[in-house]
């Protein structure tokens, strides 16, 4: 990765695309996850990437990547369906979840922010972010480094941070206190919640 030579924070998002080429082979989501971690390697190039970008900035920020939007006709964008994508993040998140813990980085999970029942969330495909949405990510992204600038990095004990940033209502949780299963179980009660909420929308 080429950085600005005084460049002090990053900010690395991976998975995307790695989740997309796999989807060409197979929409099963066991064989999908196979292939990230057995042909692409998406665990060891994701680790060395995270330790060579840390050679490079001191302060450097995860972020998990956000869920599509769920649509009538997923296979049109090269997507499976919604359960498939549900399965596929928990599945990949624990590779978030242990860097940040090995490293102490914040992450910023756009999973638990988008609405993916939301089309203004999208922008021109469901697998795009609007302008809305980029602002939830920047937000987000600027409150998880204004964190850690906020005290010296030795002592920086590492969060997650998600959720209704625009309302001024993030949610912020301690990766050294998180788990791949509370993870799962909260990615499925703000699906709920993002789901209750835009029907409300629809029908007033």
């Amino acid at each position: 990765a080429s950085f600005p030579p005084r460049a002090t924070h990053g900010v690395l998002s991976v998975g995307g695309n790695d989740a997309r080429e796999a989807f060409v082979h197979t929409m099963r989501t066991d064989r999908v996850y196979e292939y990230m971690v057995g042909e692409q390697k998406l665990v060891e190039r994701y680790q060395k990437l995270v330790v060579d970008l840390l050679e490079r900035v001191p302060r450097l920020v995860l972020v998990v990547v956000y869920h599509p939007l769920i649509t009538m006709f997923p296979f049109r964008w090269m997507l499976p369906p919604a359960g498939v994508v549900e399965s596929l993040l928990g599945k990949c998140y624990p590779m978030y979840l242990d860097t940040a813990k090995k490293f102490n980085l914040p992450i910023v999970d756009l999973s638990r922010t988008f609405n993916p029942f939301d089309e203004e969330d999208y922008g021109t495909s469901p697998i795009e972010p609007s302008n809305r949405s980029g602002n939830y990510i920047a937000k987000l992204c600027k409150l998880a480094i204004d964190d850690m600038e906020s005290c010296e990095v030795s002592q920086y004990r590492a969060k997650i941070y998600s959720g209704e940033i625009e309302a001024g209502n993030p949610s912020v949780e301690y990766v050294d206190e998180f788990s791949a299963p509370t993870y799962v179980e909260s990615l499925r009660q703000w699906k709920a919640k993002c789901k209750a909420e835009k029907a409300t929308c629809t029908v007033s």
